[in-house]
């Protein structure tokens, strides 16, 4: 679809590649790690409802702005549903499941 709507070649692919893995750092690594304990249910299910805007915004774009802009939307959700729900699981797995006690020294 890239390809076809916006003439893309295969070098323009990678500042979108680029692009996608610089806003997902900075929001993971500025947003998500200081989301409270207790917060992370209520971040992953706001940023779920992000994502049908981006997905929309991306099918319908027509030219290069609003399909940065979409993709932005995206690459935001994906980062916080994505690490909200790996701390949820994992805190779940760890008090639920742990049966290796560790002595302390």
């Amino acid at each position: 679809m890239i390809k076809k709507n916006f003439y893309c070649f295969n070098d323009s692919i990678k500042f979108k590649f680029l692009f996608i893995g610089i806003i997902m750092t900075l929001v993971q690594g500025g947003y998500v790690r200081r989301i409270k304990e207790g917060k992370h249910i209520k971040a992953a299910i706001s940023a779920i409802f992000l994502l049908i805007p981006g997905f929309v915004i991306i099918a319908l774009a027509m030219d290069q702005i609003v399909f940065y802009v979409g993709l932005a939307l995206y690459c935001f959700s994906s980062a916080v549903v994505v690490q909200c729900f790996t701390t949820i699981i994992s805190n779940y797995g760890y008090n639920k499941f742990c049966f290796i006690k560790f002595k302390k020294f």
